[in-house]
């Protein structure tokens, strides 16, 4: 898996250039560039998936990782995935990513505002008997 990084309208793009991304080293060479821009708090970034058609498990799990690890640093990473089948299934799954279908709309993101993610509802309270 080949990436290419640049930055396009304020925001770092970073491209994964193959058609699949399997668990791997393709992969860790992919969350390595998204780990090292967090280091340079770079805080807005589009990871464009438009090539791939196919991602593992592992690789999945890592898309999520990598976006829950910019929201804790206060950063923003948009989601391209148009030919991914289960794009919107994983904005279902995690309402806090935001999937677009091509790089001008994520791009095009970035302006709006971010959206709070709703916080959990406290546990009732027990009262002993």
């Amino acid at each position: 898996m080949r990436i290419r990084i640049e930055v396009q309208d304020g925001a770092v793009v970073v491209r994964a250039l193959g058609w699949s991304l399997r668990t791997g080293s393709g992969a860790r060479r992919l969350w390595d560039a998204l780990e090292g821009l967090l280091r340079n708090e770079v805080r807005r970034v589009v990871l464009d998936l438009g090539r791939v058609r196919f991602l593992d498990g592992g690789a999945l799990e890592g898309v999520l990782a990598g976006e829950r690890s910019f929201r804790r640093s206060g950063a923003r990473l948009h989601l391209v995935a148009p030919s991914l089948v289960f794009a919107p299934y994983l904005v279902r799954l995690r309402s806090d990513l935001q999937a677009f279908p091509d790089l001008a709309r994520a791009l095009e993101g970035f302006a709006a505002p971010e959206v709070p993610r709703p916080q959990p509802a406290p546990a009732p309270l027990r009262l002993a008997s």
